[in-house]
C-alpha cells in the first residue's frame, strides 16, 4: 500500500460545492480528480502499488459512503484503485465491514510501512502487526495475482544483484510496487 501525503487542490472545493450525492459529480469533474490522483500516486493503485491507467481505475471511498456519508466529499477519503474484483478496493467493498472495523486496518494516509516485509521468494507481503495482517486481508494484497507480479520483479532485480540500484530509477524502470523496490535496496537483499 502507498504511503499517500494529499494536499487538496485548489479545484476541489469549487467542483463539490453544493454537492449532496457522488453521482452529481459529471465526468469531467470526476476525470479532473482522476488526474490529480494519478499525479498524487505516481500512476498506481493506492492499495496494491500496481500501475494502472484512468480506464482501468475508479476514485475509491476509503471509508464507504454508506458507512460514513459525511466523509464523500474529503478530500483525503479520495484514492484512485484499480478496477480489479479479486483485490484492493473492489474486495474491500465486498467485506462485510462495520464502522468499527475501520480502526483495525490502514489507510494510504496513516499506514505504517515498517509494519511490513516480504518474502523475497514468493512475494508475498507479510504483516509484522495484526493491524498490518488486517490490512493485507482486507484488500487482499497477497492475491495470487499480485505476489506473481511482485515475484516477477524480484527475479529480474536478482538477475541484476552485482549492480547498485537507486530507487528513482527501479521505479522509472518498472513504475510499479514502489514499497517492494524500496525493501529491496535498503535491506540490501539478494535473492539466491
Amino acid at each position: 500500500m502507498l504511503k499517500i501525503n494529499k494536499i487538496k487542490p485548489d479545484f476541489f472545493d469549487k467542483l463539490v460545492k453544493n454537492k449532496t450525492q457522488w453521482s452529481e459529480l459529471n465526468n469531467q469533474d470526476k476525470q479532473q480528480l482522476h488526474d490529480k490522483l494519478s499525479e498524487e500516486q505516481k500512476k498506481m493503485c493506492a492499495y496494491c502499488e500496481s500501475k494502472i491507467k484512468n480506464n482501468n481505475a475508479h476514485i475509491d471511498h476509503f471509508y464507504k459512503r454508506n458507512l460514513f456519508p459525511k466523509q464523500t466529499f474529503e478530500y483525503n477519503n479520495l484514492f484512485k484503485s484499480c478496477n480489479n474484483e479479486n483485490y484492493c478496493a473492489k474486495h474491500k467493498d465486498k467485506f462485510k465491514l462495520k464502522k468499527e472495523d475501520f480502526k483495525n486496518f490502514y489507510s494510504p494516509l496513516d499506514i505504517d510501512l515498517g509494519e511490513f516485509n516480504y518474502n523475497l521468494l514468493t512475494g508475498e507481503i507479510i504483516g509484522l502487526t495484526p493491524k498490518a495482517q488486517k490490512t493485507i486481508e482486507v484488500f487482499n494484497l497477497n492475491h495470487t495475482t499480485l505476489k506473481y507480479k511482485r515475484e516477477t520483479i524480484i527475479k529480474q532485480l536478482s538477475s541484476y544483484q552485482d549492480m547498485d540500484f537507486d530507487l528513482s530509477d527501479l521505479f522509472e524502470a518498472f513504475g510499479e510496487f514502489i514499497n517492494l523496490l524500496d525493501y529491496y535496496i535498503k535491506d540490501d537483499l539478494i535473492v539466491e
